[in-house]
This record gives structure tokens, C-alpha cells and sequence, in this order.
């Protein structure tokens, strides 16, 4: 768990730590700017812990059970009930964020599902040259488009 020191910050100078972080956030400008702040600014485990912590998010929004969050990111359950409890605190943006999250899993899961669909589907006369290139292209489709979550 990161450690904070316990000497305290005038408020002044917390305001102002906040506003650069959130400042210097809100700058990135591409996907692959702000994965080289974030791998500049945490450590490895604190990346891991944030992006749990934004899963099980994730996941609660989507329906999962605390259980299946568990056994999928390997959390506790109180991590899971806190994480819970303090959704209903937060920034309503961020909520929002979430939901957006949701409905693009959605939309993917439809692909994924369409993309099964047709591997699943059995033609009546195989093409010429036979399945194997076809099948193995179809299965490769659903593997790539399977979400873990």
C-alpha cells in the first residue's frame, strides 16, 4: 500500500497538488500520451491497485456479483464492498465515465457474440479448398474479440 507521510500539508498546498495532477491529466492528449504519464507517475503496484479499483467499478456497474469480482481480479470481498460503498460517494462524472464503459463493453460483446455466431454456424457445402483456413480465421475472430470481464 502507498505510504503518505504524516507530517500534514498546508491546504494551500494540497489545492495546489491536486490541480496540477488533474491539470497535467486533462493535457494528455492521446491515448498513448497519457499511458506514458501514468507509467511515469505510478509504479507498477500502484497502476495494479487503480486499475482494480476501476474494474471492480466496472464490474459493479455491469451487474457482476462480489463474488465473481473476486474470483476474476483476485481482490477481497471487503475491497469489493468498499470500493461499492464508496461509489456512492464520488463524483457523478465519474459514474458517468463508468457507464460509458459499460455501454462500449456492450457494444463488444455484441461483436464477440456475432463473431461466434458465424464460427458456430454450420454451412451445408464447404467452400472450395475445404474449412480449415475459414474455421481457424472465425475462431481466431472470437478469441480476439472475447472481453475477460
Amino acid at each position: 500500500m502507498p505510504q503518505v507521510s504524516r507530517r500534514f500539508l498546508q491546504s494551500k498546498v494540497q489545492r495546489k497538488m491536486d490541480d496540477l495532477l488533474v491539470e497535467l491529466i486533462g493535457r494528455c492528449r492521446s491515448r498513448e500520451e497519457a499511458a506514458g504519464f501514468a507509467a511515469a507517475l505510478l509504479t507498477p503496484t500502484e497502476k495494479t491497485m487503480i486499475a482494480k479499483r476501476l474494474a471492480i467499478t466496472l464490474m459493479l456497474s455491469k451487474g457482476h456479483s462480489p463474488g465473481d469480482i473476486d474470483d476474476i481480479l483476485k481482490v477481497s470481498i471487503a475491497t469489493v464492498y468498499k470500493v461499492k460503498g464508496w461509489m456512492s460517494t464520488v463524483d457523478k462524472g465519474y459514474l458517468k465515465l463508468i457507464q460509458e464503459f459499460v455501454e462500449h463493453d456492450k457494444q463488444q460483446q455484441e461483436i464477440h457474440d456475432l463473431a461466434a455466431e458465424e464460427a458456430e454456424s454450420n454451412w451445408i457445402i464447404p467452400p472450395k479448398g475445404g474449412w480449415s483456413g475459414i474455421k481457424k480465421r472465425q475462431w481466431q475472430k472470437v478469441r480476439d474479440t472475447e472481453m475477460p470481464f
